[in-house]
């Protein structure tokens, strides 16, 4: 029983890491700029192991946090989710899969950080969850609680160059 566990979570562990990869490629090619995974994948400083960035630099701590790590420049606070299914009813209420995914980012957030969730969902699709940025064409997105839902490929067609903006502004 131990054995077909320990295969499952690296089966799942395996799923995150390359949709992680993904995204930072992804990323990578449409602004022309590098992105990357963080090998810790906020592993280091999120959750329970919250207490271990009183340790670290500013430096070292920005480089620890998230699953994606932007270009040089940009004050973004990135995490990656790869799920078999969510409860897409539950966006009109209150979700609770995607409360703990935003409770996970805020961990980690620093003042002036553009927070943002790309999510992929199997056999539904790819999503994005951002917090509301002025700049930002939210026509196309569902609100959700300080967020919006967006479909991947809608998003970065109308947002790309505003959330640049949002992630570059000093």
């Amino acid at each position: 029983m131990e054995v077909i566990q320990t295969v499952m979570a690296n089966k799942n562990k395996e799923k995150g890491k390359t949709f992680e990869r993904h995204m930072a490629n992804y990323l990578s090619e449409k602004y022309s700029e590098s992105f990357v995974r963080n090998i810790d994948s906020g592993s280091y400083t999120g959750g329970k192991n919250c207490s271990r960035k009183n340790s670290l630099t500013t430096n070292q701590w920005q480089n620890r946090r998230g699953d994606i790590i932007g270009p040089d420049g940009w004050n973004i606070n990135i995490e990656v989710k790869n799920y078999a299914d969510l409860p897409f009813h539950q966006l009109f209420t209150r979700c609770k899969q995607l409360d703990t995914w935003i409770e996970q980012l805020e961990q980690v957030s620093c003042p002036g950080d553009v927070d943002i969730i790309f999510f992929k969902i199997t056999r539904k699709g790819q999503y994005v969850c951002v917090k509301h940025y002025p700049c930002l064409d939210t026509s196309n997105a569902l609100p959700y609680r300080d967020y919006f839902i967006f479909d991947l490929d809608t998003f970065l067609e109308k947002n790309a160059e505003p959330l640049k903006l949002a992630c570059t502004q000093v």
